[in-house]
């Protein structure tokens, strides 16, 4: 594969992973558990906390679900996506004006991994830290 091949094809992974992650707020505002948890690869798995790990997609469809359509209206921005043949991983700032557990919202990040199959990029799974919530600072950016 000469440069130009290797950097369309690079330009396109970390486009899909966008889309991918686009895709999970838009499934999630929805509360659409079973087209979210198709976003994941089957040994899958989401981390909200040290204690509170979510294994696969039917658990994560079942949480989904049950958070209540428009309960939750996550924006995705400042990807860092790296990727390494068909694996990637990533960070990204993941903010709610809304949210089932704060009247003013949060802001936290994901920290993701992803593998690339024949149905496009998926998640492997997904840690997420809290930064802020109800305008106060609750985590450090590190």
């Amino acid at each position: 594969m000469d440069d130009l091949a290797r950097t369309v094809a690079l330009l396109k992974a970390k486009d899909d992973i966008r889309e991918l992650t686009a895709r999970y707020c838009w499934f999630a505002t929805r509360a659409d558990g079973e087209a979210l948890a198709d976003l994941f690869t089957d040994d899958c798995f989401i981390e909200i906390g040290p204690d509170n790990v979510v294994r696969g997609k039917t658990a994560i469809a079942e949480l989904v679900s049950s958070a209540g359509r428009g309960s939750l209206v996550p924006v995705i921005s400042n990807h860092v996506i790296e990727v390494a043949g068909d694996d990637a991983t990533g960070t990204c700032v993941v903010q709610s004006r809304v949210s089932p557990r704060s009247p003013a919202g949060f802001v936290a990040c994901y920290r993701d991994s992803y593998r690339n199959s024949d149905r496009g990029w998926r998640f492997v799974s997904r840690r997420y830290q809290l930064y802020v919530l109800d305008g106060q600072a609750v985590g450090s950016f590190d």
